[in-house]
């Protein structure tokens, strides 16, 4: 058998479609600015500089206007790793894994309604939800209007 040679065709220089889109993409006014239109294309220059600044507002509006979150005044796994204690009735079963608990964190910070959202071993659960009951209040981002469901993950392991 012979070995034919495919013979390729040269790609054509035009410019590629990501190249453009990134060069676009800078609303900034020193871009907008060095752009030298021809005298028919002012308007849509004008129109561009219009709506990129219009996206630009409402991006920072967007990322002013975010939901207040709560959170753990601390390191939380470190305050876990601090009080859980593994049962010593589970020694000699080796029984691992991870239970998950949920409760509500309300507007002034205070966790409630504690419950056990992933179960592994009813003895583990208890030990879980005792160390959950032990956390302070929680500190908000910004002033909440209302408290929010959160969860934690608390690791056992031998």
């Amino acid at each position: 058998a012979q070995h034919r040679k495919r013979t390729m065709k040269p790609k054509k220089n035009v410019p590629s479609g990501p190249t453009w889109r990134y060069m676009c993409a800078d609303p900034s006014q020193e871009f907008l600015d060095k752009i030298k239109p021809a005298k028919s294309d002012t308007n849509k220059v004008d129109t561009c500089k219009q709506v990129l600044t219009e996206k630009k507002d409402s991006i920072k509006n967007f990322v002013c206007e975010l939901d207040p979150r709560p959170f753990f005044p601390g390191d939380l796994p470190e305050f876990i790793a601090k009080n859980l204690r593994y049962p010593p009735i589970l020694a000699n079963m080796c029984v691992q894994g991870r239970v998950i608990i949920g409760f509500f964190v309300d507007v002034d910070g205070t966790c409630s309604n504690f419950k056990v959202v992933r179960s592994v071993y009813p003895i583990l659960d208890e030990e879980a939800l005792r160390v959950a009951k032990l956390m302070p209040k929680w500190k908000w981002t910004s002033k909440p209007k209302k408290g929010m469901p959160f969860y934690i993950p608390v690791g056992f392991r031998m």
